[in-house]
């Protein structure tokens, strides 16, 4: 694999270079799942079927 990064890319990367990528990758991964799970989805099952439902904060824009 090195040889074929050194024929394409004319680069050698370092132990230290690998060790960089690798752990930027691992924290975007990281930040990703975090991202995914902490959004504010309700994920009741009881619907609201023959209530009155009063929505405030409709123009907020948020």
């Amino acid at each position: 694999m090195t040889n074929f990064l050194v024929q394409i890319l004319g680069v050698t990367l370092s132990l230290a270079t690998s060790k960089i990528v690798l752990l930027v990758a691992v924290g975007l991964l990281c930040l990703k799942l975090y991202l995914v799970h902490s959004k504010g989805v309700c994920r009741s099952t009881q619907t609201l079927e023959g209530k009155t439902v009063i929505v405030t904060g409709g123009n907020a824009g948020a």
